[in-house]
């Protein structure tokens, strides 16, 4: 009778209102997420650098003690030089510039000429 009386009969335990409370919570964080109502720190602080500069404004200019420069391959302000993107370079370009070999042939090339090079300086 002290149960009825006091509403406890029907009321879960203490620790089980906890879990269905964090559920519950968990359930609107991710109900929120799922619609895309997240806020993204680079849409708010970083949206400067997707704006294109128009027809006369500079390709250079300095944020915060950074200069950055308008990458026509990224279509966005970098910190590097749109000569030294690698987004614009070819393949080709960029395995010659970091003199790594793109491919099994191109290191089987290289072998064959520094060795062919070697023969030469002992003759």
């Amino acid at each position: 009778m002290e149960m009825i009386r006091s509403k406890e009969w029907h009321s879960p335990p203490k620790e089980n209102q906890e879990i269905l409370a964090l559920t519950a919570e968990i359930k609107a964080l991710k109900d929120q997420y799922l619609k895309g109502e997240k806020t993204n720190s680079f849409k708010s602080k970083d949206a400067w650098k997707k704006v294109e500069p128009k027809g006369g404004e500079p390709l250079t200019k300095v944020m915060k003690g950074k200069t950055f420069h308008w990458c026509i391959h990224h279509k966005a302000w970098v910190i590097h030089k749109p000569s030294e993107c690698h987004l614009g370079l070819p393949a080709a370009n960029i395995a010659a510039s970091s003199n790594v070999p793109g491919t099994l042939e191109d290191a089987t090339t290289a072998l064959a000429m520094a060795l062919a090079a070697l023969r030469m300086d002992k003759s």
